[in-house]
């Protein structure tokens, strides 16, 4: 079977176009290009009343928690655990009224060990 040169360059073409692609293309999870601080950025949310109904929802726990004013923001929390009296508190340098607040945590969590479980947990007193 006789191929003509310009069979062979037109049955290449597509493998030198593809090599270019990926030659040209992003990592797309580089972790060790990532800059970022330690710890989670957290939004503060304040309400008005804090009824027993709202909580009870489970849309309140998806997103219905921003439906309360914005009344402050943090970066860098390293240390989510808190306990604090009644009244309006200090946490994480924002002031709030400690009987009717909502933290939004975002970020990422990075564990110390390989196979180390870590679990968070919510106590109310």
């Amino acid at each position: 079977m006789r191929v003509s040169l310009l069979s062979a360059l037109l049955l290449a073409a597509p493998i030198v176009a593809a090599g270019d692609l990926l030659q040209t293309s992003v990592v797309g999870c580089n972790f060790d290009a990532i800059s970022s601080n330690p710890g989670f950025d957290g939004k503060f949310y304040q309400f008005s009343d804090m009824a027993t109904s709202l909580v009870s929802d489970p849309n309140f726990y998806a997103q219905g928690y921003q439906s309360g004013s914005v009344i402050g923001v943090a970066s860098d929390i390293s240390e989510i655990n808190f306990s604090i009296p009644g009244g309006v508190q200090n946490i994480n340098g924002v002031s709030v009224n400690s009987s009717n607040f909502a933290i939004e945590y975002t970020g990422y969590f990075k564990g110390m060990y390989l196979f180390q479980d870590f679990s968070f947990k919510l106590n109310f007193y």
